[in-house]
Formats: structure tokens, C-alpha cells, sequence
């Protein structure tokens, strides 16, 4: 089941779906909400990468069900570690999604083509976050093991790196274009002009 209260079609057009649970689309709202007011704020490093997190990748969950679900994860364990009291059921509900979302990238690596490959890489760079942070909530209370956690991100990495060869490679109009940037860029960004509502107009 797609997180988002849309249903794919047989030709991959995203519609809405009319008998989506009150309980979900509440849910989903809150997660999403999460993502845009805090969650996405903890990952920016610079104006740039801000304007990525909070414009152009929720305009690509959109239309792609599974970074739409890597994002509903993402939220539920950032809630997860803020939320203490009720840790079990944002944890449960991040397993979920993240399981979901794991199984729609899944559904789509075997034969990705470029209108897939920056929504996946995305996907992939999430879904690697929210590894590394769930061993950190569930492992909390027992030391890790450095040689384990190294292994693992590198394990983790190799998707995202696969993703980010295909788009270079790819040469396709990016909207990611600037996000994994040299230093500079943060001052090119800066100096261009806003529009009303304080993002650059490219």
C-alpha cells in the first residue's frame, strides 16, 4: 500500500483515493507536517540544502509513493527520539513505513529508468538515515560497536552511490542539481534574489 492517499495506475499516474482510512490520512499529515516544520531542518546544513529538503524533494513525494513513505519513517523516528513517552508507537509506525518503502524501491530498482533515478537516490539516502538512527534509538541503552556501525554505513552507502553514478552518468535536467555541491556553492546561493516568499528565483 502506497503511504500517501493515492493510487498508482497501471500507466504510473498518481489519483486519490477515496477510501483512505481517516485514521492513515491524519497519521500521514502529522508525519508529513513533522518532515516540513522540523525533521528536514536537522538535516540542513546551508540555505541550499534547506531549499532542497523542504521544496524540492517533497514536490518529488508527490508523485513517488515510495520517498513519500521514506519520509513518513524519517518523521515517525525523528518523533520516536523527541517523543519519549511515545516512543513504541512512533516506532512502529516508522518500522512500517519504512518497510513499505523499502519494498517500492525494490519494485522499481530491477529496471529503473532516469525519471526514477533522483527520486530513488533520495529514497535510498533516507532509507540509509533511518538505519543508522533506529540502531541508535533501539541500542541506546547498550554500547555500539564501531567496527559494526562502519560496516554497516558502507553496506548502506553502496545504494545511494549506484543511484548517484546513474544520474551523473545519466546527464538528465537535475532538480537535485547543487545539493551534493562543492563549498562555494552556499555562496552563489546566497547571493541570489528571493522571491516573496524568501527562496532563490532560479
Amino acid at each position: 500500500m502506497a503511504s500517501s492517499a493515492q493510487d498508482e495506475t497501471d500507466s504510473g499516474t498518481v489519483t486519490p483515493s477515496r477510501d483512505y482510512p481517516l485514521a492513515t490520512r491524519l497519521l500521514e499529515t502529522r508525519l508529513f507536517h513533522q518532515y516540513m516544520t522540523s525533521t528536514s531542518h536537522t538535516l540542513s546544513q546551508d540555505g541550499l540544502s534547506a531549499h532542497h529538503l523542504s521544496m524540492t524533494i517533497p514536490r518529488m513525494a508527490a508523485s513517488c509513493p515510495y520517498l513519500l513513505d521514506s519520509i513518513h519513517a524519517f518523521s515517525a523516528l525523528h518523533l520516536a527520539s523527541v517523543e519519549t513517552d511515545n516512543r513504541a508507537s512512533w516506532l512502529n509506525h516508522a518500522v512500517r513505513y519504512q518497510s513499505q518503502a523499502c519494498a517500492g524501491l525494490s519494485k522499481v530498482l530491477p529496471e529503473i529508468s532516469p525519471p526514477d533515478y533522483e527520486p530513488a537516490f533520495v529514497s535510498s539516502i533516507i532509507i540509509m538515515l533511518f538505519a543508522m538512527g533506529s540502531r541508535v534509538l533501539y541500542l541506546e541503552t547498550r554500547p555500539l560497536d564501531p567496527l559494526s556501525v562502519v560496516l554497516e554505513a558502507r553496506t548502506l552507502m553502496s545504494g545511494p552511490a549506484m543511484l548517484l553514478s546513474r544520474i551523473i552518468e545519466a546527464g538528465v535536467d537535475s532538480q537535485l542539481d547543487g545539493w551534493l555541491c562543492a563549498p562555494n556553492t552556499q555562496e552563489t546561493f546566497e547571493t541570489m534574489e528571493n522571491d516573496e516568499y524568501g527562496y532563490p528565483s532560479f
